[in-house]
């Protein structure tokens, strides 16, 4: 069974409403589901940028093999970060994501123009 990773865009860290959080449930052939379960924010050590109101860190979620490693890489989208939206990948570990290795994405780091609203990350429009 597949890991299965749940975004919760509106989420607030401390007093920062709407800055976003990730839950991953890893999937397991055996024993009880939930077991293990984790869960991130732009604030987790490692993890690029830091935590800001209406971000919207996990509009998008998903994890895969990207690397073909035999390891699930997660990435992570948020709606509104720097107005315009980014992306995060973190790379998968032993039993969660190698923090310190993921790297983001942002409209600068694909040459798009970062008007407002672009919606990297995925979701909804304010």
């Amino acid at each position: 069974m597949g890991d299965i990773v749940i975004g919760a865009p509106g989420e607030a860290i401390g007093a920062k409403s709407a800055a976003g959080a990730v839950t991953v449930v890893p999937g397991r052939r055996t024993g009880q589901l939930g077991a293990g379960a984790y869960g991130f924010t732009q604030n987790t050590a490692g993890v690029p940028g830091g935590a800001e109101a209406d971000d919207q860190f996990g509009s998008t979620a998903t994890a895969g093999d990207l690397n073909r490693d035999g390891r699930p890489e997660i990435a992570v989208g948020a709606a509104w970060e720097n107005d315009a939206g980014g992306v995060w990948v973190l790379p998968g570990g032993t039993n969660q994501p190698v923090y310190s290795s993921s790297v983001a994405f942002g409209t600068g780091h694909l040459r798009l123009p970062a008007v407002s609203g672009t919606l990297l990350g995925g979701g909804l429009q304010q």
